[in-house]
């Protein structure tokens, strides 16, 4: 008798009736959500070219390596790309830009990566907790999406440039999975995969081979720590660990190191580890705000130790605190932190054997994610997202005004976009430039736009040197920001000076009048009251000081100089009419140590809290010109200068 054969349609019905009812999938449907979450912010921070120097040292090598450069030459980095970690990763992602040739694909690829450890975290958590008492499950699957999805830092990572260690929160996390399962084909895929991200994800397989050995899984524990480490002098013996940069980053553990190594650096630490407690004490809140989003307890599990501490343990030794921050360096020890905990809140619901000690303590977890995030996700757009829609749409015109074979000058604070070029210098504070001879020069120059190194001051210099330089072409400017296109190879430079152009800064009620030449460009007061001139900023320290203001007025105007660290008006003079003739008014004054007020930054509230980098240690002072309705001023130059008593 023959079988009955079942239709294809009753069978995807039946496939379909047997997903819908297991929670474990959807379950999932907040990382969903969440990843494409993470794509629109992509674009909406592409669209504004809030992007810094280091998505514009990744896109500049991916872009060349698209185009046929193997080892391309980083103008951003001062050295062959791969001599900077040698992340052979880039490679694998060569592929998509042919795809997609824009930058925004490395803004997904980094997303997604990040999702990507999610989901394989939430794939583990869901396999595991199959095995775990059957009234446990709902809470170990509810704080566990809690975890992955809340956890404010996996936005950060995503909001600041692009890291490689995105994509080693992918490869870690699926080469723990891996060794979990006992999968070893799987585990050295990813292992493999995850050493071509360079030498920080050395250290991570060094901390998979660590929870080897508290596993005691000897040969996996054996193998892993060996290739890492392997992996890793073969790096720097090969001179591929620039980046690293050990000197400046721990030099202060091994004082009287010409060139620090990490062996050298491994053997002072050991022989001296008092300057490295004391740092790793100093950075105690950072180690928490890693780790509490997490769940905290899975840094101490098993599964969890290792790779927080050869994660964690650098990122905080190092000099620079940025890296100890919650955020890109770290961000591939969450996921498995998460896992941890969960293990960790089962292992002592076992101990305990109390009804709800699983259900409490699911919940205390849940609620302190969720306070992380609470706390720290409203910032991330004010921290990573400093550029206005209107110079977002001007910066874009101006990329497409730029030749594709130029040579280009542009801050660091939206330099990622423009990273497409072969030559790309980030202006960092520059008090000169060289040219670059073969290709046309352009200097990109946006005061107000982005997270800047440089003081707004020292830019405005930039602009009135540029605007009174017959080499400098002025090609296109809107909402401050500005397009110079430089004739010669000649290097410009930049000269100290005590009068700057008063269009250079930004203004509430004033207006800057442009003609055809920039250097007679001067602002001038609207129909309304308000400040002719403000956001003329200096970073100065206590001393005598002296504001001067060059201007022009047809009634009484007010000369202000404030402090806007700390919004105090520190002095102000009212100046008489000048009948439309030019003046030159001053303000002397002492800013004593007195009036130094702390620069304000956010540090999170209640037990959600960082240590962040500090502010400029100098106060910012600001110059403004006021006007009344009836008067018609304008302002040409203005300058800060110190003087001695």
């Amino acid at each position: 008798m023959a079988a009955e054969l079942t239709p294809a349609s009753t069978l995807r019905s039946r496939r379909w009736e047997n997903w819908q009812w297991k929670p474990a999938h959807w379950w999932r449907v907040p990382l969903g959500i969440q990843w494409l979450a993470l794509l629109a912010f992509n674009v909406y921070q592409y669209n504004r070219f809030a992007l810094t120097h280091d998505f514009a040292l990744y896109w500049q090598a991916l872009w060349l390596m698209a185009h046929g450069h193997i080892n391309p030459y980083s103008t951003v980095a001062g050295y062959p790309f791969l001599d900077n970690h040698l992340e052979l990763i880039m490679f694998l992602l060569v592929p998509f830009v042919w795809v997609i040739p824009s930058a925004l694909v490395l803004l997904w690829i980094q997303s997604t990566a990040l999702i990507g450890a999610e989901w394989i975290a939430w794939t583990w958590i869901t396999s595991w907790a199959n095995g775990q008492q059957e009234a446990w499950r709902p809470w170990l699957r509810a704080v566990g999406i809690v975890l992955l999805v809340a956890n404010p830092w996996t936005y950060w990572a995503a909001a600041f440039d692009f890291h490689p260690e995105s994509l080693m929160a992918l490869t870690i996390m699926g080469a723990a999975y891996a060794l979990w399962r006992g999968n070893r084909r799987a585990l050295a895929v990813w292992v493999t995969v995850s050493l071509m991200a360079g030498d920080v994800a050395c250290l991570l397989v060094v901390g998979l081979g660590i929870t080897a050995v508290l596993l005691r899984r000897w040969r996996a524990a054996v193998v892993l720590v060996g290739v890492g480490l392997g992996w890793m002098l073969v790096i720097g013996a090969l001179g591929a660990d620039k980046g690293a940069i050990l000197g400046q980053s721990y030099g202060y553990l091994a004082q009287g190191v010409a060139h620090l190594t990490v062996p050298s650096l491994v053997i002072h630490i050991l022989l001296n580890p008092g300057p490295a407690f004391h740092m790793l004490w100093y950075r105690k809140e950072n180690l928490l705000a890693n780790l509490s989003s997490s769940g905290l307890i899975g840094a101490l599990s098993p599964w969890g130790f290792g790779v927080t501490v050869t994660a964690l343990v650098p990122s905080s030794l190092t000099k620079y605190i940025l890296f100890s921050e919650p955020g890109f360096q770290n961000v591939p020890i969450q996921g498995i932190v998460a896992v941890g905990s969960l293990m960790g809140l089962a292992w002592i619901g076992r101990r305990w054997r109390w009804r709800y000690v699983v259900p409490g303590l699911a919940a205390l977890l849940a609620v302190n994610t969720l306070g992380w995030s609470a706390t720290w996700l409203p910032q991330v757009v004010p921290t990573w997202v400093r550029v206005s829609a209107n110079a977002g749409q001007t910066l874009s015109a101006i990329q497409e005004l730029v030749p594709a074979d130029a040579a280009l000058f542009v801050p660091q604070a939206v330099s990622g976009r423009f990273a497409n070029h072969v030559d790309v210098t980030l202006m960092n504070n520059a008090t000169n430039l060289s040219m670059v001879r073969g290709r046309p020069n352009y200097v990109v120059l946006a005061p107000y736009a982005g997270v800047h190194i440089g003081s707004i001051a020292l830019m405005a210099r930039e602009l009135g040197d540029l605007a009174q330089n017959s080499r400098a072409n002025l090609v296109y400017f809107d909402h401050g920001v500005y397009l110079w296109r430089i004739r010669g190879t000649a290097p410009l430079t930049f000269p100290p000076r005590r009068a700057l152009p008063a269009w250079a800064f930004g203004s509430e009620s004033g207006a800057p009048v442009v003609g055809r030449a920039p250097r007679s460009w001067y602002v001038t007061e609207l129909a309304d009251a308000g400040n002719v001139l403000d956001k003329a900023y200096w970073h100065e320290g206590p001393g005598m000081l002296t504001a001067t203001v060059q201007y022009s007025s047809q009634g009484p105007i007010w000369l202000q100089l404030w402090d806007a660290t700390t919004g105090r008006l520190i002095a102000q003079r009212s100046v008489p009419t000048t009948q439309g003739s030019k003046t030159t008014a001053t303000i002397p004054f002492v800013f004593s140590r007195t009036d130094v007020g702390s620069p304000k930054v956010y540090t999170g509230v209640g037990f959600w809290r960082i240590q962040p980098v500090p502010p400029n240690p100098r106060n910012q002072l600001e110059i403004r010109v006021y006007a009344q309705p009836s008067s018609v001023a304008n302002v040409y130059t203005v300058g800060l200068s110190r003087h001695s008593p």
